[in-house]
Formats: structure tokens, sequence, C-alpha cells
């Protein structure tokens, strides 16, 4: 059985023009709509001021499955779009030319970034993600491309961003499959 309703006894209540009241005071569908498969209200319990109604709604279970599934597809498409966007270091290296305002992050460690780095990146290594992206990252916005030095730091740093709030991340994986130009101290 669906929800209750309470309706007070004066107020016209209709369901579409597919119900109507009969003098036993009970809802019957009209002879042109009656149908199983609709959703039919059913009196509960009547006092000289309210009735109860709750509707019964037919293939209960199948409506109950297919919300389920749409939860499922949801809480899936969250998680996937939770890890940031994976792209390669030669789309990496397409937006760095195109784009105008972004921010290339490095989550290395400072020894690894002070060896080799890509020029106009900041460091942020990823154990540190949590405390200072707040601080040095302003802009939740703000295209986010970020690297390590194979890809599996960029990509949980990328996913705590994504988490964060941060709308634009992107994981170009590691250094090591950059072909471009780097700078070394």
């Amino acid at each position: 059985m669906g929800e209750g309703l309470v309706i007070n006894k004066g107020t016209p209540f209709k369901l579409g023009n597919a119900y109507s009241r009969s003098a036993a005071r009970e809802w019957q569908p009209h002879a042109s709509t009656a149908n199983k498969s609709q959703i039919r209200p059913v009196i509960l319990t009547q006092t000289s001021k309210t009735s109860t109604i709750k509707f019964y709604i037919p293939n209960m279970k199948k409506i109950i499955f297919a919300l389920v599934i749409l939860a499922i597809c949801i809480v899936y498409a969250q998680v996937a779009k939770g890890s940031g966007r994976k792209i390669s270091a030669d789309e990496a290296h397409k937006m760095i030319g195109e784009l105008k305002d972004f921010i290339l992050l490095d989550v290395r460690t400072e020894k690894e970034f002070k060896e080799k780095r890509i020029e106009g990146a900041i460091l942020i290594p990823d154990f540190e993600i949590k405390n200072r992206a707040v601080k040095e990252l302003n802009d939740k916005n703000q295209v986010i491309l970020v690297y390590c030095r194979s890809g599996r730091r960029s990509a949980s740093a990328a996913a705590e961003l994504v988490r964060m709030g941060y709308m634009n991340v992107y994981d170009f994986g590691g250094i090591l499959d950059w072909k471009y130009e780097t700078v070394v101290e």
C-alpha cells in the first residue's frame, strides 16, 4: 500500500477523471477507465469529518526494482566522476598550450620536484593535498592538471581534490610519460 492521505469530507478530491464517489461512499473507477493496472485509492477509515485514503499501487515490486537500479547508476556515476578525468600526457600538453588559466600540479616529493619537473608546475605532495589544497588552490572551478612520477599518486591526489569539491581536475599520469620539455635543477 502507498502513503495515506487525509481528506476533509467537504473537499472535492479528483485523481484525474478516473474516480468518482458512489452513493455507498466508496471510490469506484469509472466504467471507461476500469483497469487493474491503475493506481487505486482504498478507503481505510472514515469519520464524520475525514476519510483516510491509501493508494494501492500495482506492480510496486517493479517500481522499487527500477528505483534501486536508478540509485545504483547514480552512485556509480558519482564514483566515476569522483576520481577526476584521466587524460594522456599529449592531451595535457595540448591543454597547456590552449588554456590561459590553469594550475599544473606536481604531487611528488620535493626532492623529485627539484630533480625534474614540468615548467610552471607548483608542488603539493600527495600526502599534503588535504591540508594545503584549500589554502593554495583557491578557485574550485579552475582547471587543475595533476601529475606525479608514474601515475599512482596523481590518481589518488586527483580523486581527493574531486572529493574536496574541485570541479575541473585532470590526471595525466606520470612525468615518465611526458615527452615534452622539462626543467632540471
